[in-house]
């Protein structure tokens, strides 16, 4: 997300308008109350992905969750191309950090010691849901960064 996203409406999964700006991605704030919206991204290959002591990457989102009424979840998920099957490879979720109103950047650690990304048998994608429970909730994306640890 950043300059390069289009400012516009889109349709959450329940009918309800969300809103995408140059900056943002998040609900409506006017016309959402309960609502999913579910945002998904391609990871490609790119120096900075690969490598890692140990094969340890990290994920970082630059994200807003301002209490009880907001919630990110971002899962890197992985598609094997032979079976088919899904396997979720790390999950970032703003309820694991205290609540701001202003937007933090977020960072996990994963993949210690498991293989690297292997780009030939699996496609790999990040999900993101931006979860509104309540009036005052206000969930937004602004980016999200994966990267060998220390590389990047």
């Amino acid at each position: 997300l950043g300059n390069g996203i289009n400012p516009g409406w889109v349709i959450s999964r329940d009918g309800l308008l969300c809103r995408a700006s140059v900056t943002h991605f998040g609900p409506d704030l006017n016309k959402a109350i309960n609502t999913t919206i579910d945002i998904r991204y391609n990871v490609v290959a790119v120096d900075g992905v690969f490598g890692g002591e140990r094969n340890t990457k990290t994920m970082t989102a630059r994200l807003v969750d301002n209490g009880d009424s907001a919630q990110v979840v971002i899962e890197l998920r992985r598609l094997n191309l032979l079976t088919g099957s899904f396997t979720t490879l790390a999950t970032l979720d703003s309820n694991d950090f205290e609540p701001n109103f202003q937007a933090q950047a977020r960072t996990i650690s994963f993949n210690c010691d498991d293989a690297d990304f292997d780009f030939k048998n699996n496609v790999y994608s990040i999900a993101v849901k931006l979860i509104k429970t309540g009036e005052n909730g206000n969930p937004i994306i602004r980016g999200i960064e994966i990267c060998g640890d220390g590389i990047c």
